[in-house]
C-alpha cells in the first residue's frame, strides 16, 4: 500500500502526530509525505510545478469548463488573479499531479480539508482513477482528535476505516 500524506509549512508537528496515530494500529505502516514546498523527506511538488509553469505547456486541461470554473471559484488565490494566469497555474498543477500519480502510484492520499486549488485538483484526479482521498481536520475541542472530511461534508465512520 502506497500511502501519502500532505504536509504544509507550520503543520509538520500536526502531520507527524496524525501519522503516529495511524502507526499505533499498524506498526509496519509506511506513510510518505507530499508537499507543495521543499521538504527533506518525501515528494516535493514544487520542482515539477515550477518546471511546468515556466515551460508554457500547450496541452489542454483534462477538466471540463465547469470543473475549471469550480476550481477557480473555490480558491481565493485563483479568484484574485487574471483568468489566463489562473488557468496557467491550474494546468501546471495538473501536470505536476499527473507526474506524481504516474511515478509514485499512491493507493491512498490523506490531506487536510481542501482549501487550495492544488488539493482540489489532486482530489479530482485521484477520485477519477478510484484512489481514495481522505481529508482531515484537527478538532478544536478534543486534543489529538481529527475530523475526517474533504470539504466539510459529514462522514459516517466504521471501525475498518482505512487499513
Amino acid at each position: 500500500m502506497s500511502i501519502y500524506i500532505y504536509e504544509r509549512k507550520r503543520l509538520e508537528n500536526w502531520v507527524d502526530a496524525f501519522c503516529e496515530k495511524f502507526k499505533k494500529s499498524n506498526p509496519n505502516l509506511c506513510i510518505n509525505k507530499f508537499s507543495e514546498h521543499n521538504i527533506s523527506e518525501g515528494y516535493s511538488f514544487n520542482d515539477k510545478f515550477e518546471f511546468f509553469l515556466k515551460n508554457n505547456i500547450s496541452k489542454k486541461s483534462s477538466f471540463c469548463d465547469d470543473e475549471i470554473y469550480q476550481i477557480i471559484n473555490r480558491c481565493s488565490l485563483l479568484r484574485s488573479l487574471d483568468k489566463k494566469f489562473a488557468l496557467k497555474l491550474i494546468l501546471a498543477a495538473e501536470y505536476s499531479i499527473d507526474y506524481f500519480i504516474k511515478e509514485f502510484k499512491p493507493t491512498l492520499f490523506i490531506a487536510p480539508r481542501i482549501d487550495s486549488y492544488i488539493l482540489d485538483i489532486l482530489d479530482r484526479k485521484l477520485t477519477k482513477i478510484n484512489i481514495k482521498f481522505i481529508g482531515f481536520w484537527r478538532s478544536a475541542f478534543l486534543k489529538d482528535h481529527f475530523f475526517l472530511t474533504k470539504r466539510g461534508e459529514v462522514n459516517t465512520i466504521n471501525k475498518k476505516l482505512i487499513i
